[in-house]
């Protein structure tokens, strides 16, 4: 296949390559220059030289999903699921933290698609397992990480949901109930609750319920909007340890997989807190409401 480009926002940040030995990355040299400039990942310093296949494909292939969804795309898309450079130019538009794969991000102004009524929103998560992240539909381009179904949307000024379009950021994360897992959505909002009653970092979240399905809203933390203007923002990246998957297989990941993430690490044994326990249900029963 020929080069993929890698942006940040609307600036080429490096190309994607694929030789015998496999896909690989080079930074572009006014990246490498320009004031400000990140490396993708950790593991990949900024510097002229093509990153190596087994540094880059753990990187590139933790930005897709797992399991069925990871199959069901393949299947849609007409390509193996252990095409991580194929999959990626297909849904690669908005991705975990600040980079955009194939096509360049917006900044100017955003492109959000609102979701009308609840039976559309209901009917989405519906058949999410079988299209996830709406796939195949024309400027819907969006890939997260994990096995559970989810859906990267914005949230407007007045509170819709919507579908990014046209490179455009997604603000957050929508997380339906899992059929096979009864009070999921609860489970975690309540976790998250907890936490953040305990002090530790959380993203703001809500719930709701439209139809049947019942939903967990996350706000994203590498979003940063104002004004119907929205920024990626690239997240200090940690090293994944243990096993992970490439092309499929699990194996030990020795030079570790890059996931980005905001850490919340506790470092001493806290005590259950019994009260914020009790305070914090009323409001995750609440379907809807900030929690």
């Amino acid at each position: 296949m020929a080069s993929l480009p890698v942006y940040f926002e609307q600036r080429l940040v490096g190309t994607i390559s694929v030789d015998k030995s496999g896909p690989g990355f080079t930074y572009d040299l006014d990246w490498i220059g320009l004031r400000g400039a990140f490396p993708i990942s950790t593991t990949m310093p900024l510097k002229s030289e093509r990153i190596a296949s087994d540094t880059f494909l753990p990187w590139a292939a933790n930005l897709l999903p797992e399991s069925e969804q990871l199959r069901t795309l393949g299947q849609l898309l007409g390509m193996a699921r252990t095409d991580v450079i194929g999959l990626l130019s297909a849904i690669g538009g908005d991705t975990a933290g600040a980079l955009s794969i194939s096509q360049p991000g917006r900044t100017s102004s955003v492109q959000w698609r609102p979701v009308g009524k609840p039976d559309e929103l209901e009917n989405i998560i519906e058949d999410l397992p079988n299209k996830p992240f709406l796939v195949g539909e024309e400027g819907v381009s969006m890939s997260l990480a994990g096995a559970q179904s989810k859906l990267a949307v914005a949230v407007d000024e007045d509170g819709c949901i919507c579908v990014p379009m046209n490179g455009s950021p997604s603000t957050h994360i929508l997380k339906p109930d899992s059929p096979r897992l009864w009070g999921s959505v609860q489970n975690e909002a309540f976790c998250l609750t907890l936490a953040r009653r305990m002090k530790i970092p959380t993203p703001k979240i809500t719930t709701g319920q439209v139809g049947k399905r019942a939903y967990l809203l996350a706000q994203r933390y590498d979003r940063m909007c104002a004004d119907r203007r929205c920024r990626r923002l690239q997240p200090g990246s940690f090293t994944r340890f243990g096993p992970m998957k490439v092309n499929g297989e699990a194996r030990s990941d020795q030079k570790g997989s890059v996931r980005t993430f905001t850490p919340a690490v506790c470092s001493r044994t806290v005590a259950c807190p019994t009260n914020e326990i009790r305070h914090s249900v009323p409001a995750i029963r609440a379907g809807g409401r900030s929690v």
